[in-house]
This record gives C-alpha cells, structure tokens and sequence, in this order.
C-alpha cells in the first residue's frame, strides 16, 4: 500500500512540476471574439497535514505520549 502511495504522490509532483516549468496552454473564453490561447502557471502554496489520517493509511502510529 505504501508503494502505491509513492506512486500517486510522484505523478502530482510530475504534473505540479510541469505547471511550474512549462505551463498548460488554455483559452481565454472571458474574451469572446478572440479566445486568445494563455499559458497558465501553477506552483502548490500549502498544504494540510492530517496525521492521525497519516497514520491510518500508512499503518504506521502516528500519535505522540508525552
């Protein structure tokens, strides 16, 4: 299963790094005459963590005792 994790993040990393390097061409619909094509960018600003969710998918505990 964790494998499969790997997987899954190495794809959106793939396609997070294509949007950040090279962009995806799109049209511009808001112009109606011209429907220019734009190159979009992208780059991933945060993300969420859910740890007790981590450690249910991963099998690995992932609470803390103090």
């Amino acid at each position: 299963m964790f494998i499969t994790w790997i997987f899954i993040l190495q794809l959106l990393i793939d396609e997070l790094q294509l949007l950040w390097t090279q962009g995806v061409q799109v049209t511009n619909v808001s112009k109606p005459p011209t429907n220019q094509l734009v190159i979009v960018n992208a780059i991933l600003l945060w993300t969420l963590h859910d740890y007790l969710g981590l450690g249910v998918m991963s099998s690995i505990s992932s609470s803390c005792i103090v």
